[in-house]
């Protein structure tokens, strides 16, 4: 998830009725073997929990972890697990994309093993060093004026429009205090650490007896995506480019990813490891996204041809039908999609179907 403060900053309240961060991390996870040395940690917490769920793949004499984690604490915990399962070192970690929640915890697994190696692609490498450990100290100094704001609701017991809170929103509010809180105590403990080998398309390691296959397919999430393949055990981690139970499309390129799981789906695999969601396994739900995705560019495409403006876009392509699709009557999910998928995506899609550049290599923002 990008840029998760400045994201949860604007969208948390819509989201509050989920409990999306705990005080500890302690029994908010499971491990579950996959395969043999192959393990799950998935967060129990959501639909939307911030932190990534983690791959860990233990081999001969090693072991590969497929993205590390948003607060250096969560990081020390998925070590900790780790530890429980194998004494042999982590040797390899894949950063799939640049994402706060998947780089920020590089620091701690280059603390716990200083010989550990981070692997992703080029623009991955770019994009975490401007965008994720670019902006701590920006986000930084937001946090603190967020967390001001809603201590202040709490301690009025009022609304910014003076209305009273009931005990739900009380309870919502809290929930926000907790998190911008955990940021305060978590985020300048942050080392960055940047991804230290990197490839274009496809790399493949072989650890003793396991083959670990890693390939950029194409742009889709973010413009450096990797997908982890365990060919003999048909496992696949995807990053974010495959979110369930509906997508984020901050910051993407839609008709790229269209392309781009069309390509992922060539790849024989049985288990499907999401970063954000639950275990899939067959390509049902990827291309229930692909479509998706074609929808969002035809119809924005359609709009644009016929002169219309982003304000009329906005107004007209609203996926309300794919909304249906995805959340039914779970209206947590329902406003999850609009948050995190239609309202960033329809604008960024027009502006990509009228030729507007996107942000440059290296510039901030999402």
């Amino acid at each position: 998830m990008p840029s998760t403060l400045r994201l949860f900053a604007v969208l948390f309240l819509v989201l509050a009725a989920s409990p999306l961060f705990a005080a500890s991390d302690a029994d908010q996870y499971d491990v579950v073997k996959l395969a043999d040395g192959v393990y799950g940690l998935f967060w129990r917490e959501g639909p939307f929990h911030p932190e990534p769920n983690t791959l860990i793949v233990i081999n001969d004499s090693d072991v590969l972890v497929v993205d590390s984690s948003l607060f250096p604490s969560t990081s020390r915990t998925i070590i900790a697990e780790i530890r429980t399962l194998t004494p042999k070192p982590v040797r390899y970690v894949v950063n799939t994309h640049w994402h706060d929640d998947h780089v920020n915890g590089n620091g701690a697994f280059r603390e716990a093993w200083p010989g550990v190696e981070f692997i992703a692609h080029p623009n991955t490498r770019i994009d975490a060093a401007a965008k994720a450990f670019g902006t701590i100290e920006k986000d930084i100094k937001e946090n603190a004026a967020n967390l001001e704001k809603y201590q202040a609701i709490l301690r009025s017991g009022k609304k910014s429009d003076g209305t009273p809170l009931t005990d739900d929103l009380r309870k919502q509010v809290e929930r926000v205090v907790a998190h911008f809180a955990r940021y305060a105590a978590e985020i300048g403990k942050v080392h960055p650490v940047l991804p230290d080998v990197t490839f274009d398309q496809n790399l493949t390691l072989q650890r003793g007896s396991r083959t670990i296959e890693l390939h950029f397919l194409g742009r889709g999430n973010t413009r450096g995506d990797v997908v982890v393949y365990l060919p003999k055990e048909k496992i696949l981690a995807t990053g974010d480019l495959v979110v369930a139970p509906s997508p984020f499309g901050i910051g993407s390129y839609y008709s790229d990813w269209i392309a781009t799981l069309n390509e992922l789906m060539k790849l024989d695999a049985s288990t499907i490891f999401l970063s954000h969601g639950p275990l899939q396994h067959d390509y049902t739900y990827v291309r229930t996204l692909r479509d998706l995705l074609a929808a969002l560019v035809s119809r924005v495409s359609d709009a644009v041809a016929k002169g219309a403006s982003l304000e009329d876009v906005k107004k007209t392509v609203t996926l309300d039908d794919w909304k249906k699709k995805l959340a039914g009557d779970d209206d947590l999910i329902a406003r999850g999609f609009d948050a995190f998928f239609v309202a960033p995506a329809v604008e960024r899609a027009y502006r990509q179907a009228k030729g507007e550049p996107d942000e440059k290599e290296g510039e901030g923002g999402n």
